[in-house]
């Protein structure tokens, strides 16, 4: 049963919601209302986009987009209630607030499940438009033949007659029977190609026995040889290896001898190397290069002291500190004048104000500057800055020439640093200032150099020669020392591998090398026969093999062609059932298409009674539909309407039995009064849970359990 409906921009309806019950829901409504796509966007919610007349593009409100499309539809089913959602982005099945089944075909799948029907079968039925079964009424009992084979699936049997023709045998035997023939003819030869038992049995016996002196041999050899071989190769290793050590011992001698002579050679040459050098003469030639080479710099210093500039002729007569504080006192002096002045501008700018020049009074309104009283405030005024005036002159004067003392004073400062920065620092050894005038006198306090020229060059080369010659004396005496400890170094490695040659013993390993000879050729004996006995047991089980091979494919032969003679025969036993089966298949769709044809007329001859409101039985022949033995072409449009509505109904009730919903589109549109409270008392009694009709007719309202008013 749908409980309710509701949707977003689909068709006719932006924004709408409807609530049904159970019974008889009436909607009413204008033409183009929407009565239609409430019944359309149902299928919509339940089978998807396939439903639809149109596409998804042509059903959503104009001006919107398909994305806005949304319907979303609540049933219950047995008891329980399930809300179907659709739109363009998905589908979804809601069940207690939680997300039963998502996805559009999977939702499709649930709703056919639920309603026992696909939506090809639920639109052809419970919520198809009434023309359209009208329509198929008026093609005559082949097209209903046709929807009743649609609604029945008579294509199941047709499908399961091609899979026997594709899949069983059919037909004649005869094929069968000749490859039986053939497989028995196999199964003979099969057999009397199997190899005897009692040579399989001999075959084993001499296997065994072959492989029991393989292990004998190999025994034997565990037992005897081997051990004997392991100790004459034990034996002739230890000798060799003695031997190894007494030749590594006398190598190591003859390297000792060999590396002491070496170090001895080269001792004495690093000793005649050594030779005797006069230091002294070393450092007296150093000293003297000093003392020229500082004698040179004083020259060249005393030079850069003469080119020095003569102190300036504007300059301070007087140490550091007292021009420094006539500077800062002239500059406080200066700023004070500075002050004085700007103070008695001032008041000479506040005096002016005070003057009355101009105005009228308002009690005689004469020139209030022509008043005895004013022009006496106004000469005493006046005399008070001429006053002023004067003393600013005076004040300037004195702010004049402290400026320019400052200025005097600063240039000396500038000066100052000009002739100090013309000094350079690599003096500063050589000279002193004398601390009595800014600047300050330069003078050479060191001794005043000689101005010879000095050629130091020989002493120069003297002094590399004797200093090179040092230097090989002292590399020669480091050598001699480290040779020396090399030398000490080398005896001791000779004494030491000269003792461990004198306790390493001198072995023969002549007789130990003959031992192992014999112990090897006689394990090479024992070998020799293991691999012969080995080979007769690999031949024994060669032959054992193929015997055995050639055994097991006779029996695989043999047990596969009986398996073939079994098939064949059930082949040919399933010809026969098969051709009687399908034989029985062909005739089983006229005795179900008869059959359904009397249970559908049956009920639609009920029905319409009841509809018609008189008796009325409805058959069929190959001329088309009859009511009482006459052709429906002679019966009007109304008539035609109520038994396609019959017809509907039966068809309803036959395929979907356990249906509980039928939705009608103005199914008595054409239809009088009278016959209009047939269908509605018809459709009240028919036994569906819940009826949705689509109406203009008031009548309708009276006997609804619900009405649902469009466009109000």
């Amino acid at each position: 049963m749908i409980k309710t409906l509701a949707l977003k921009n689909f068709r006719k309806h932006e924004d709408a919601f409807f609530e049904f019950g159970e019974g008889l829901v009436v909607c009413r409504g204008q033409n183009e209302s929407g009565k239609t796509s409430m019944q359309e966007a149902c299928l919509y919610a339940l089978y998807g986009s396939k439903a639809l007349r149109d596409s998804l593009s042509q059903c959503v409100t104009w001006g919107h987009k398909e994305s806005e499309l949304k319907v979303e539809l609540v049933v219950e089913f047995e008891g329980q209630e399930l809300c179907f959602r659709r739109s363009k982005a998905g589908a979804e099945v809601i069940k207690d607030g939680v997300v039963f089944v998502t996805g559009q075909n999977e939702v499709s799948a649930l709703a056919a499940q639920l309603l026992g029907a696909d939506a090809k079968t639920a639109s052809s039925l419970m919520l198809a438009d009434q023309s359209g079964l009208r329509g198929v009424l008026e093609d005559g009992p082949s097209a209903v033949s046709g929807l009743m084979a649609k609604l029945a699936d008579f294509g199941t049997i047709d499908r399961i007659i091609e899979e026997m023709q594709a899949k069983l045998l059919l037909g004649s035997d005869a094929p069968v029977r000749e490859k039986l023939k053939q497989a028995e003819a196999d199964l003979e030869e099969a057999e009397k190609s199997m190899p005897p038992p009692s040579k399989v049995a001999d075959l084993r016996e001499d296997s065994a026995k072959a492989g029991y002196r393989v292990e004998n041999l190999k025994q034997t050899r565990l037992d005897n040889e081997a051990p004997a071989y392991n100790l004459a190769i034990e034996k002739h290793n230890e000798a060799e290896a003695a031997a190894l050590a007494r030749a590594t011992a006398a190598n190591a001698v003859s390297r000792a001898q060999a590396k002491l002579g070496q170090v001895s050679g080269e001792l004495d040459t690093a000793k005649r190397k050594v030779a005797a050098v006069d230091t002294g003469r070393i450092d007296t030639l150093r000293r003297n290069l000093f003392d020229i080479n500082e004698l040179v710099k004083r020259q060249n210093e005393y030079k850069r002291f003469l080119m020095l500039p003569a102190i300036p002729e504007f300059h301070w007569e007087g140490d550091r500190e007292s021009f420094e504080k006539e500077l800062a006192e002239k500059r406080d002096a200066l700023q004070r004048a500075k002050q004085g002045v700007d103070a008695l501008v001032n008041k000479v700018r506040n005096l002016e104000t005070q003057k009355i020049v101009g105005g009228v009074c308002k009690t005689c309104g004469t020139d209030v500057s022509k008043r005895e009283d004013v022009l006496e405030k106004n000469a005493a005024l006046d005399k008070e800055i001429a006053n002023l005036s004067a003393e600013i002159l005076a004040e300037r004067a004195i702010q004049s020439a402290l400026n320019v003392e400052v200025t005097n004073l600063e240039e000396v400062a500038k000066s100052d640093r000009q002739y100090l920065s013309q000094i350079p620092h690599t003096l500063a050894p050589y000279i002193q200032h004398e601390n009595a005038t800014i600047p300050s006198r330069i003078l050479w306090v060191a001794d005043v150099p000689s101005q010879r020229n000095i050629n130091a060059n020989a002493l120069k080369e003297e002094l590399r020669v004797l200093e090179n010659a040092y230097e090989a004396s002292r590399r020669a005496e480091g050598e001699v020392t480290a040779l020396e400890r090399e030398l000490t170094r080398a005896q001791l490695d000779l004494a030491d591998a000269t003792a461990r040659l004198e306790v390493t013993p001198d072995v023969d390993v002549v007789p130990f090398a003959i031992a192992y000879r014999k112990a090897a050729d006689a394990l090479n004996l024992i070998d020799d026969k293991v691999w012969k006995a080995e080979q007769a047991f690999n031949a024994a089980k060669v032959e054992l093999d193929t015997v055995e091979a050639l055994t097991a494919s006779c029996l695989s032969r043999i047990n596969t062609t009986k398996e073939r003679i079994t098939e064949y025969r059930n082949d040919i036993d399933s010809i026969g059932f098969n051709n009687t089966l399908l034989k029985k298949m062909r005739a089983i769709k006229p005795s179900v298409t008869d059959y359904l044809w009397s249970s559908v007329l049956a009920a639609v001859s009920q029905f319409f009674t009841q509809l018609r409101g008189e008796a009325s039985v409805v058959t069929k022949d190959s001329d088309g539909f009859k009511v009482n033995g006459s052709s429906v072409k002679s019966l009007s449009g109304s008539t035609l309407d109520v038994l396609a509505l019959a017809i509907r109904v039966a068809l309803t009730k036959t395929f979907i039995p356990n249906t509980s919903l039928l939705i009608l589109d103005e199914c008595a549109a054409g239809c009088d009064r009278d016959r209009t409270a047939n269908l509605l008392g018809f459709l009240s009694s028919v036994g569906f849970r819940q009826i949705l009709l689509a109406s203009h007719d008031v009548l309708s309202e009276s006997v609804a359990d619900r009405v649902i008013n469009l466009g109000e």
